[in-house]
């Protein structure tokens, strides 16, 4: 392997206000490689992809910091969007409409931004495209069809805990998020939780959490029917007594293999993509988690690369830096967070060796 990648880095202090936040955003843009490696052309569409947060979450990345990435795309005269598809469980984020409308209501409009929301993979997430990959888990991947239509990409991901795999940053941004709800599907297939009966008070937080309705009462006890469940792991999240569990080396590792293959099947056919982590509000769990979602590490920064693997690896490494300990393992101790690098790396997606560039005021 050739020389290490290159992460450019702005930090940002824990609580900064958006104004510092927008501030520090718009110097990373500027003097990193952002502008080299895009090469914006006039008239050129450009996704945007990112997590507008699921009602009553409050984690995900502030429109006038996304307008700070719009406005430096237009103002090479390419046509910027924001991309997102349709979620598999029951919510304001299931089809398009729903979608768009809770968008909105965070933000996420044409007027805040200066870009329009397109869900790509269309109003009931089946708008789908099948690429070829040929590794382990799949020979092709599900993916959403309009990104395909596309001339770059730009990841925009909020860096936070991850209830399966112990984090997600970009590439889960891009796996999980450009693919269509059989994509998504796909991919969460060998994770499926059951109850340990034992430690279950049958509280029925999971019953009422469970986006598909496949936990039942059973004896006073929770019950997950295998055949619906979709292994999405809201029930993780909402049992108090740790009484959902999984088989956790037959369901996670396969997981993150399969979400690096499906992100290897988006990128592929992309000639130009951009990679941008913001490690900042880094809470317990994902923006899709609608509960108690605490920030768990200080504020670290904005990272940004051509690279996704080492993105990804450079910002948690910071993480783990920041917090003094693992603190994945300590706050989803079943989790192995470090497959979904070693086999990103694996399948020609990036190396993990990288080098920090860091870009002071």
């Amino acid at each position: 392997m050739g020389a290490p990648s290159v992460v450019w880095m702005v930090p940002i202090k824990d609580g900064q206000n958006i104004e510092e936040v927008k501030s520090k955003f718009s110097i990373l843009l500027q003097e990193s490689d952002f502008q080299q490696r895009m090469r914006l052309q006039e008239k050129e569409i450009i996704a945007i992809k990112m997590h507008f947060g699921e009602e009553n979450t409050h984690g995900y990345i502030k429109p006038p910091v996304v307008k700070i990435l719009v406005d430096k795309i237009k103002a090479q005269k390419a046509r910027p969007f924001l991309a997102e598809t349709s979620v598999v469980y029951i919510g304001k984020r299931r089809d398009a409409i729903d979608h768009l409308e809770l968008a909105s209501r965070h933000g996420f409009n044409h007027s805040q931004v200066g870009a329009s929301v397109i869900i790509v993979d269309g109003v009931y997430g089946e708008n789908s495209a099948s690429v070829q990959v040929n590794k382990k888990h799949f020979k092709e991947v599900q993916i959403a069809a309009g990104i395909l239509e596309v001339q770059g990409l730009v990841s925009l991901a909020h860096f936070k805990g991850q209830e399966l795999v112990g984090f997600g940053g970009t590439l889960k941004n891009v796996a999980m998020g450009l693919s269509t709800r059989v994509g998504k599907v796909q991919q969460h297939m060998n994770v499926r939780p059951y109850i340990e009966e034992e430690r279950c008070c049958f509280c029925q937080k999971c019953i009422k959490k469970c986006p598909v309705n496949a936990i039942k009462e059973h004896n006073k006890k929770a019950f997950i029917d295998q055949t619906a469940c979709i292994g999405c792991g809201e029930c993780v999240a909402a049992c108090p007594n740790l009484a959902v569990t999984f088989n956790w080396w037959e369901g996670i590792v396969p997981f993150e293999e399969k979400m690096m293959e499906y992100a290897f099947g988006i990128l592929k056919h992309l000639n130009k993509t951009y990679f941008i982590n913001c490690a900042y509000t880094i809470t317990k769990f994902c923006d899709c988690m609608q509960c108690e979602n605490p920030t768990v590490v200080p504020d670290i920064g904005i990272l940004a690369s051509t690279d996704p693997v080492a993105l990804d690896k450079a910002t948690n490494d910071l993480v783990l830096e920041r917090a003094g300990k693992d603190i994945w393992k300590e706050l989803h101790p079943q989790c192995d967070w470090k497959r979904q690098l070693e086999y990103a790396q694996e399948i020609g997606l990036g190396q993990l060796e990288y080098e920090i560039k860091k870009i002071t005021d």
